[in-house]
């Protein structure tokens, strides 16, 4: 009699655990995705991104970006697809492999047959920011020698809100000062900016002003 209960508890047990491992909201996470090839080509179909994000990814916070390789056919089919870059992530790394199986291509000119191309993907697996100390710029440090110009720097921002580079577009006419508006660009946090509902790669000026 004992051991018949817990064989049908057992199932029970386990469903309640997974169920109970989840502590991020599904909804806030989402797959971006990007493709270069050697020749313009027009995506026919794409796969549900996000649909390929793994469940147990979410609940563990995983993160990345991968790039996948790959060749079309004449079909506008991919195929002969490898990992270049992995994520780190063995699932994130697998859903990237089962979504650019998925898509199907066709040549940017109307009638041009497509032939072989080799073609790239990047997917940035990736979550809503709630950090509140993003938006916020470090305040400058001035140097002795301030004065009241400002400087202007260009910032290149990734899918995940992070700056890549820096440059400096406008100096001030003193190395100090400008070295240190090039600090604050880097110091910036910024959230993704979402364009149809995905985050994109993004450049934006900002303007540093020293005075007292």
């Amino acid at each position: 009699m004992f051991s018949k209960v817990k064989l049908y508890l057992y199932p029970l047990y386990v469903l309640l655990v997974l169920g109970g491992c989840s502590t991020q909201p599904t909804n806030s996470y989402y797959i971006n995705s990007t493709q270069l090839s050697d020749k313009p080509l027009v995506v026919t179909f794409q796969p549900e991104l996000n649909s390929y994000y793994p469940a147990f990814s979410m609940r563990a916070n995983e993160m990345g970006h991968v790039e996948v390789v790959g060749k079309t056919d004449e079909g506008g089919n991919v195929y002969d697809i490898a990992i270049a870059q992995s994520s780190s992530f063995p699932r994130l790394d697998r859903a990237a492999v089962s979504m650019a199986e998925m898509y199907k291509f066709r040549s940017y000119v109307a009638g041009d047959p497509i032939g072989q191309n080799n073609i790239s993907f990047h997917f940035y697996f990736s979550k809503k920011s709630n950090d509140p100390n993003v938006n916020k710029i470090d305040p400058p440090t001035y140097p002795a020698i301030s004065n009241k110009n400002d400087a202007v720097v260009r910032l290149v921002i990734d899918e995940f809100g992070v700056v890549e580079s820096v440059k400096l577009i406008q100096s001030t006419g003193n190395d100090k000062l400008d070295n240190e508006a090039i600090k604050v660009g880097r110091s910036k946090k910024m959230r993704s900016m979402i364009v149809n509902g995905y985050p994109k790669r993004i450049s934006t000026d900002l303007k540093v002003s020293f005075g007292k």
